[in-house]
């Protein structure tokens, strides 16, 4: 997290701005090996799509993001939700030993039989208060309840080209999003799946 607070000119350094430090990073978690803390324990790994959780949303306020993993240190993927503490001035902190907080999410998506996206995906929190996951490489979307349990799944049926089936991420719009206003939003019926090799793509079935 940076302060968004700075001038160009203070950004360029390490003072100034609402929290008074210019351009430093004030909040960062999951990766202490980027900032000399080898003894603390690695929790992302090539994540994707942090964001805040919008106002009204279940887990309000909180960091929602996707977390890729590694295919030699942690072959799997989840989904991550930080409560992070804040003090009332808007500054994050910070213990020496134990660095940014929390020490563990608030939630995760972490299914017994976890999937692995090594590039790209993420993650949206829905008004619902599911979430919505998005399996890039594999082209897959699926809905999951704060529980765990999918409630709906869909398998990007294109032909596949270059990159394969590859979606970058998938974002729901409801109903009544202003840019759908006016348009038809009928179902077009039931999809069919082409033949996949077994090999390419896990799972190819909808819901």
């Amino acid at each position: 997290v940076i302060d968004h607070s700075t001038t160009t000119a203070e950004a360029a350094g390490h003072t100034g701005g609402r929290l008074g430090h210019g351009g430093d990073l004030v909040y960062r978690w999951g990766n202490p090996r980027a900032h000399g803390r080898v003894d603390l324990t690695q929790q992302l790994y090539g994540q994707h799509n942090p964001g805040w959780i919008a106002s009204g949303l279940s887990g309000a306020g909180h960091i929602l993001v996707f977390n890729n993993g590694d295919v030699n240190a942690r072959p799997y993927s989840t989904v991550v939700e930080l409560a992070t503490p804040v003090r009332d001035d808007g500054s994050y902190p910070y213990d020496p030993e134990t660095g940014y907080g929390p020490s563990t999410p608030s939630w995760q998506y972490n299914p017994p039989t976890s999937f692995f996206a090594s590039i790209i995906s993420g993650a949206q929190r829905l008004p619902s208060g599911n979430t919505l996951v998005t399996d890039g490489p594999a082209g897959h979307f699926f809905e999951v309840t704060p529980d765990g349990q999918t409630v709906w799944s869909y398998l990007v049926t294109d032909t596949a080209g270059a990159n394969g089936y590859l979606v970058f991420r998938a974002v729901r719009y409801e109903a009544g999003y202003s840019g759908l206003v006016g348009r038809t939003l009928e179902p077009q019926g039931v999809l069919k799946i082409p033949a996949i090799p077994a090999q390419s793509r896990a799972n190819p079935k909808l819901y």
